[in-house]
Parts: C-alpha cells; structure tokens; sequence
C-alpha cells in the first residue's frame, strides 16, 4: 500500500477509498491518513473496519453498500481508490465509484476481467494504474516510519501457532475475521519427542 500510495499521490485534502480492510487494505488506510486525507474504508469485516477507524479511516461502510451510497458517504467526490481485495467485483466497484479525473490503483489481484469503455475512460478522464508490489526504497521507507511509531503493526497478527499446527494455519486464510498468522517453529519443538525434533533439524539444515 506504501507503493501504490507513492505511484499516486494523492494532494493533502484528498478523499481516499480503501476497498478491503485486510492486512494490505489495514494499513493503506493508516498510511492515506498519515497523507492528511480523508479516508473512507470498505470492508465485510465488522472487527477489520474497527480496526480502521483506529488506524483513521473517518468513514467505514460495509462491502455490501451500492456505488452511490459509497460515494455519498464520501462526501461526494472520491479521488482515489486503492483496491485492496482479490476480487474482479470490487475491481469493477472501484472504477464505479472514482470520481471523474480521479484515479484507481490495484493493489489486489484477479485474473478475471472487468467491463470498461474508452467512451467511460474518455469521459471521465480517469487514471488506472497497478501495483505490483514496492521497491526496496520502499522497504526503507517503511521500515523507517516504523522506527519512527509512525506505523502501528499490532493488529496485523491475529495468531502464533506452532509448526506441527501450519495446516490449519493455512486453513484460516480468506477468513473475514483473520489478519495474520505467524508459524512458530520453536513451540512445534517444546512439544514433539526428540527422533522428530531431529528431524525438524535436519530440514531445516
């Protein structure tokens, strides 16, 4: 979210909507903040868009809303959206909702397609542009504002499960209520006998 901030920049004062409140979409929302933005957050999670609100979203709206109520809450106007959900539906929300000669960034990717017409793009004037992902500049800036306390990563880690329990870790994965969950080889090792625990080793090694 950093570098699909930067590839934007978005002006102080700009009104930002942040489609997903996931890992990606939790912290586009507290970094558009960081940018004196007003920041609207969408999300299906009741638990993730408090989360927002913490971070600074000044608006939260349910994933459920229509494009003209998402764009009245904002106030009007939306001059970026940063899509942060895998999903070719919000894709296609998200270039609904921009306000003309606004602009979209991709953040979440998905391999189907969406619907729209140069007349739409030439009417609008709107900007379209993926991100990939972020560059170590990047890296050094985020690392930076961390140090700085600038960034708030506490709620980002949802659980800490030991290796033997990674199955079901993965099994969280898509879960409206989950974030993160951290692989702790150490507990899988307080807890298995000592032939596995050597086994463990030698994989590792």
């Amino acid at each position: 979210p950093y570098h699909a901030l930067r590839l934007a920049d978005p002006p102080p004062g700009s009104t930002i909507v942040v489609l997903g409140t996931g890992g990606i979409g939790s912290n586009a929302v507290q970094l558009a903040a960081q940018r004196a933005a007003h920041v609207v957050a969408v999300g299906r999670s009741s638990s993730k868009l408090t989360v927002a609100r913490r971070l600074g979203a000044a608006t939260t709206l349910s994933s459920g809303q229509t494009p003209t109520q998402i764009v009245n809450s904002a106030g009007g106007r939306v001059d970026l959206v940063l899509q942060c959900v895998g999903s070719a539906e919000m894709d296609q929300l998200a270039l609904e909702i921009v306000s003309p000669g606004g602009t979209v960034v991709f953040v979440g990717a998905s391999p189907e397609s969406v619907v729209v017409s140069s007349f739409s793009l030439i009417q609008s004037e709107i900007t379209i542009r993926g991100s990939r992902g972020f560059t170590k500049q990047d890296i050094r800036d985020v690392i930076s504002l961390y140090r700085k306390g600038s960034l708030t990563l506490d709620h980002l880690l949802t659980d800490i499960r030991g290796f033997g329990e990674a199955g079901r870790a993965f099994e969280t994965i898509g879960q409206s209520e989950h974030m993160r969950t951290v692989i702790d080889p150490g507990l899988a090792l307080d807890s298995i006998g000592s032939s596995e625990r050597g086994a463990v080793h030698e994989m590792a090694q």
